[in-house]
C-alpha cells in the first residue's frame, strides 16, 4: 500500500539554507494511504483540509471510502499544526471527487463521479451508494449531506472531473471524462472506444440545484472510421482560459497518438483545435 508522504519547505533569512523535512508524523499523518489526495478548505477555516482514499486491501467489500483530515492549529506541534480525522464526513464509498462551492453558500461542496461499468455484462448498480454522479453539500465543518443524484447525467466510468463556469453565467459546471466502454481488463473484447463524456451546465430550478447536460460532439463520431471524432478513454481533464475567449476550453487528457483534446466554443459547436495547436499527441 501506498503511503501518504508530506513534506514541508523550510525557509530560512539566508535563500542557501532552503530545504526540506519529511514532516509526516509530526502532521498526524503517519500510514495514511496516499490514492486520491485532495486539499481544500472544508471547514471554511482558510486552511487546506486532506481528502485521501482509505486504502482497503479487500476488494470484496466493496469500493473503498474516503478519509478526511481537518487542518488544525497545535502551537505545541512542530509546524504549529497538524491533521486530525474527521471520520463521519459522510463522503459515499469510491469513486471520484471534486471539491467548489457549487450552490454558492460560502461553504465546499463535493461533486461525486462514481466509475460504473454499466456497458459490461453482468452489470449490477452499486448497493447503497448513487447509481451515477452526485453532489454532497458542504455543512462547512468537514461534513458534507447524503448524495443527491443528479437527474440527467448518465452513469458511466467516470474517473475525470472539471469543475468551471464553462458558460459564463455566474455559476459553476462541471465535465466529466471517463474509460473505457467495455474494460479491457473485464471483457475480452475490448476496442479501446471510450465511455464517453459529459458537460453539465448550471440551470435555474426550483430545487436546490439542477444541471442540464450538453450533448458532446464526439457522441456522433464512429471510432472504427474514424478514432479521432470517437469518444475516447480520458486520463485528465480541465476547465481553464487560454486564449481570452468569451467561453474557456474543456481540456481533455487521453495517452498516445492524437488523443489530447483542447475543445473551444466556436460561433455555435465545440470545436477540437489540439491538432492545430500541436497538442494532440506523442507523433
Amino acid at each position: 500500500m501506498r503511503a501518504l508522504v508530506l513534506v514541508l519547505l523550510l525557509t530560512h533569512p539566508a535563500p542557501a539554507q532552503v530545504a526540506f523535512r519529511d514532516s509526516t508524523a509530526d502532521l498526524g499523518l503517519t500510514g495514511v494511504p496516499s490514492g486520491n489526495v485532495k486539499f481544500a478548505d472544508l471547514d471554511g477555516d482558510g486552511r487546506c483540509d486532506l481528502v485521501t482514499g482509505d486504502g482497503r486491501p479487500d476488494a470484496s467489500k466493496g469500493p473503498r471510502g474516503h478519509r478526511v483530515f481537518l487542518n488544525v492549529i497545535d502551537q505545541k506541534a512542530p509546524a504549529e499544526f497538524r491533521f486530525v480525522e474527521k471520520t463521519d464526513h459522510g463522503l459515499p464509498r469510491g469513486g471520484s471527487l471534486a471539491f467548489a462551492d457549487f450552490d454558492a453558500d460560502g461553504k465546499l461542496d463535493c461533486l461525486y463521479a462514481p466509475f460504473l461499468n454499466v456497458a459490461v455484462e453482468g452489470y449490477k448498480p452499486p448497493e447503497g451508494l448513487p447509481d451515477g454522479p452526485a453532489i454532497c453539500f458542504g455543512q462547512g465543518d468537514g461534513t458534507f449531506s447524503a448524495p443527491l443524484r443528479l437527474a440527467g447525467i448518465p452513469a458511466r466510468p467516470h474517473h475525470v472531473i472539471a469543475v468551471g463556469d464553462v458558460d459564463r453565467d455566474g455559476r459553476l459546471d462541471f465535465w466529466l471524462g471517463s474509460s473505457y466502454k467495455r474494460a479491457p481488463w473485464l471483457v475480452d473484447d475490448s476496442t479501446g472506444i471510450g465511455a464517453g463524456s459529459d458537460l453539465a451546465l448550471q440551470v435555474d430550478s426550483d430545487a436546490r440545484i439542477a444541471f442540464r447536460r450538453v450533448p458532446w460532439p464526439t457522441e456522433a463520431g464512429d471510432f472504427a472510421s474514424n478514432p479521432d471524432a470517437a469518444a475516447i478513454p480520458c486520463y485528465g481533464g480541465l476547465i481553464a482560459s487560454l486564449d481570452g475567449s468569451p467561453r474557456p476550453s474543456i481540456i481533455e487528457l487521453g495517452y498516445g497518438r492524437r488523443v489530447n483534446r483542447i475543445w473551444s466554443w466556436r460561433d455555435t459547436a465545440w470545436v477540437n483545435e489540439a491538432p492545430a495547436l500541436g497538442f494532440d499527441g506523442d507523433a
